[in-house]
């Protein structure tokens, strides 16, 4: 689930924003900055929850242009836990809330100025999208009571909320399997593996509903992830750089970055 996200991220967001001569977004660890950057920016001074987000938007804000460096080595561990990984995204749905409600004035004025267009993708970068998603869940549920009272039957009510379902499986297993198909080669591990992680995709997607609902109403703190893996500078040394599903640690290139999960992640 980590990974397929993170690899759409790098090559379709990312590098496609490199190619529109935008700006990219700062996506976790593996970051390399000016250190004018930092003394524009009078010092490091991000303490929100999702702190490589505000940093990205406060910079894109003031007309700075972040790049993406598509060869790239990163090394990260991800949660093997489901437990820890939903309480690292409750984090980041929380903080992204947190970004735009402090930076969504800015950017949204920044969109009528010179790189606007910046702006402009940094908003929609940080709206929650599965919040309106939810929404419209919500709305499809009570145009389906409303039906019920009405006198409809509960069996075509039933019958489009499997409709809905699997549109949205469908639409979020397209949405995976473009980066697997693509990055194919630099997946190393078993060709099944491969396979069932598009399929796992979508349901490591939907499982952002909940959380970023929960978000809107719960005070969340900063809480370590718990990391195990510990690999020596020789074990790294002339190591191949490809993913590899299923083991403690992952070799990634083409920007991508490695983890614990069950492809990587941020």
């Amino acid at each position: 689930g980590y990974a397929l996200w993170f690899l759409r991220e790098s090559k379709y967001l990312n590098q496609a924003r490199m190619t529109l001569g935008t700006s990219c977004a700062v996506s976790g660890t593996g970051f390399l900055m000016s250190s004018d950057i930092l003394r524009e920016c009078g010092g490091w001074k991000f303490y929100l929850l999702t702190e490589d987000i505000e940093f990205t938007v406060h910079n894109v804000a003031n007309g700075e242009r972040i790049g993406y460096c598509r060869d790239a080595v990163l090394y990260d561990e991800q949660p093997v836990k489901f437990s820890q990984s939903c309480r690292q995204r409750l984090r980041w749905a929380r903080g992204y809330l947190q970004v735009l409600r402090k930076y969504g004035l800015r950017l949204f004025r920044g969109i009528f100025r010179k790189k606007g267009f910046a702006c402009f993708d940094m908003i929609m970068a940080i709206m929650p999208a599965f919040l309106l998603s939810s929404l419209g869940l919500a709305a499809n549920l009570v145009l389906g009571a409303a039906g019920l009272i009405q006198g409809r039957g509960i069996g075509i009510l039933a019958i489009e909320l499997v409709k809905s379902f699997f549109s949205s499986y469908l639409f979020l297993f397209g949405l995976g399997l473009i980066p697997l198909i693509t990055e194919w080669k630099k997946i190393y591990t078993k060709n099944i593996r491969k396979i069932l992680s598009a399929f796992t995709f979508p349901i490591f997607m939907m499982t952002y509903i909940p959380i970023t609902i929960a978000a809107m109403f719960r005070r969340v703190g900063w809480k370590p992830i718990e990391h195990k893996a510990a690999v020596t500078l020789e074990q790294v040394k002339g190591a191949p750089t490809v993913i590899k599903l299923g083991a403690d640690h992952l070799v990634a290139e083409g920007g991508t970055r490695n983890g614990t999960d069950d492809i990587g992640g941020r």
